[in-house]
């Protein structure tokens, strides 16, 4: 987040105060006496007293009322979200945001060299935590069912391995951590792997489309694990040697990161999407 609230800094030329929360940093107050929740960033007009928030909390949408004071300071212009759930009653100040890479500058410096990586085997790649989101129950299934259609990969690597993998898998399989969307999925959309994912619940400032952006694998909201591990093995079988299809998402998935996400453009969208000039 260094690296953009430096971004922030050369735009307003000192004019605004750009403060970045962290998970374990104390409560701040804004000159208003707003108390902000960590994950937050707050930028503030010196010279008008509005203020504007990022919300970058990688997590579920937490309980609208934690926002309650927040919303109803006059001051407040917008929040922008990560998390953004649209079945959500957020009020007309919260707007869906997107996510930003987790290292901007060095993901700018070296996707393009990731891009247009020789593909492995046809399976679905992933790589991650299994503790959380009732992943490892999921991938279990998976294994059992479809052995050959999954590629677990365990253990820690370096960041060039793993992006080299990521590049190399021919599709990505996207699996619910803490939060309905994760990292990896738009990491595979920087290099240009297809991601395999259920309907996005989360809403971007530009739309994930089904099909056009990720490969979808239908599925009810509230679908049990055995249906969406299903629906998954069914999806992929389905289109698994559709090359052509394959190339358009990859590319698609692409041009929505460039526009969105890469470096510096994800950071001077945001603040068109804020409104600051």
């Amino acid at each position: 987040m260094q690296q953009i609230a430096a971004r922030f800094n050369e735009f307003n030329k000192d004019r605004m105060d750009v403060v970045w929360m962290h998970p374990q940093s104390d409560e701040y107050k804004n000159q208003k006496g707003i108390k902000f929740l960590d994950q937050q960033s707050i930028i503030e007009d010196n010279h008008t007293g509005k203020f504007w928030v990022l919300n970058y909390q990688d997590r579920q949408n937490p309980a609208v009322a934690r926002y309650k004071d927040l919303l109803d300071n006059p001051d407040l212009q917008c929040v922008l979200r990560i998390m953004y759930d649209p079945e959500a009653d957020y009020g007309d100040k919260v707007r869906p945001w997107f996510y930003f890479a987790k290292d901007p500058i060095w993901m700018d410096e070296n996707c393009d060299k990731f891009r247009g990586s020789e593909k492995t085997e046809k399976l679905m790649f992933f790589k991650g935590a299994q503790n959380v989101g009732g992943r490892k129950h999921i991938l279990k299934i998976m294994k059992d069912k479809a052995p050959d259609l999954v590629n677990k990969e365990n253990g820690s690597t370096s960041r060039d391995d793993y992006f080299s993998m990521l590049s190399s898998a021919y599709c990505c399989l996207g699996l619910m951590g803490v939060a309905h969307a994760c990292h990896r999925e738009i990491e595979s959309f920087a290099v240009g792997t297809p991601v395999i994912h259920r309907p996005y619940r989360n809403l971007y400032h530009e739309p994930l489309i089904p099909n056009v952006h990720y490969i979808c694998a239908e599925c009810s909201r509230n679908c049990t694990i055995e249906d969406l591990v299903d629906a998954f093995i069914y999806n992929f079988k389905r289109i698994k040697n559709n090359e052509s299809f394959f190339n358009k998402v990859s590319q698609n998935a692409i041009d929505w990161y460039d526009r969105n996400i890469r470096y510096p453009n994800g950071i001077d969208k945001t603040i068109e999407l804020l409104g600051i000039n």
